[in-house]
């Protein structure tokens, strides 16, 4: 028999809930403080950086995360994630893909969030490194 931590079933409760709630909104961005919150849930989630893509010139602007301390390391590392081809791993396969920092500091989630056809954000959770 497997068992789940309490961690986990609170966090898939979380995700089935953003799940209902998305579906009856009309864009992201109205929901966006709820979308971090529902992160945040994450097991060992220390922080979430929210990116929406900009049609224009297809790059991913960093929106906000959970605690503006954490901003500059969102706007820093979503380049390196872009450079090392996890965040196209991510979007061409529509998966969460996994980084862990080479110094050993933090590990991130990157969730491709996608409107009925297209890209149209990205959620990066950093947990601890265990």
């Amino acid at each position: 028999m497997i068992t789940f931590s309490i961690k986990f079933y609170n966090y898939f409760n979380a995700v089935y809930n953003f799940g209902r709630k998305i579906t009856s909104e009309e864009k992201l961005s109205n929901i966006i403080d709820y979308v971090i919150h529902t992160f945040m849930s994450f097991p060992n989630a220390q922080a979430i950086g929210y990116y929406s893509l900009n049609k224009d010139n297809y790059l991913f602007e960093f929106q906000q995360s959970s605690n503006s301390k954490d901003d500059v390391f969102f706007i820093n590392i979503i380049e390196k994630l872009i450079e090392n081809g996890k965040i196209g791993l991510s979007i061409n396969n529509r998966i969460i893909a996994y980084f862990e920092d080479d110094n050993k500091e933090f590990k991130l989630f990157i969730i491709p969030i996608f409107s009925t056809n297209s890209i149209i954000g990205l959620i990066l959770i950093r947990t601890e490194f265990d």
